[in-house]
């Protein structure tokens, strides 16, 4: 992962060290839009707002596109397997989503506008932004870097505790947590975010399949 953001003849308009001040300042922003729960075209799109301005952040920062993840890459072979152990997983959320509310039917614009545009925007946020720049400025601890971002992102989930039982809220937190290490995991290994993108909006489609609480 390239680390030159710029010479002493150019010196860039922001560090990593601030870039990320300014996206941990975003996650908690965004988090509490989230949080919020408000639905609509324009709530829906303002959730790209975070990934985007921490993505344009870290690019003044002199950090590669490439280096955010934002290319395509063929996914490895240990990645399909840790991407069909996290759908696995979601077979105790498909039992509690029976359990708590039932089967919600479908509804077209929750899988194929809502559950696209929450699967993305969050990538681009956790995986695109947050995830590089906690690895850029803690380059000899790249293991805590990603559990780092993954407790963030399972705490951006903390809405959970107004729609759920505080049980399943709980649950529903540590589950969040292990799939945001696995998709970290494998953004950092293929250095993509294509894939994260596609596996996530199919777990949002299973998750909009029923009503909870």
């Amino acid at each position: 992962m390239s680390t030159n953001i710029g010479s002493p003849h150019q010196p860039t308009r922001l560090s990593v060290r601030a870039a990320l001040g300014f996206i941990l300042l975003l996650g908690f922003v965004y988090t509490v839009h989230f949080a919020s729960y408000q639905y609509g075209p324009i709530y829906e799109l303002l959730r790209f707002v975070p990934g985007l301005l921490g993505v344009c952040a870290l690019l003044t920062a002199g950090i590669a596109a490439k280096d955010c993840y934002l290319k395509f890459a063929p996914i490895s072979k240990p990645s399909i397997l840790v991407y069909a152990v996290l759908l696995l997983l979601m077979l105790p959320v498909v039992i509690t989503g029976l359990q708590s509310g039932g089967w919600a039917g479908i509804d077209w614009r929750l899988i194929f506008i809502n559950a696209p545009i929450d699967a993305i925007s969050q990538e681009l946020f956790f995986r695109a932004a947050l995830l590089p720049a906690l690895l850029l400025v803690m380059p000899r601890k790249p293991r805590f870097a990603l559990v780092f971002h993954a407790m963030i992102f399972a705490f951006y989930h903390i809405g959970m505790f107004r729609v759920a039982p505080p049980g399943v809220a709980v649950s529903a937190l540590f589950l969040t947590f292990l799939v945001g290490l696995g998709w970290g995991w494998q953004v950092k290994r293929d250095g993509t975010v294509v894939w994260a993108m596609i596996h996530h909006t199919i777990l949002q489609i299973i998750l909009k399949l029923f009503a909870w609480g």
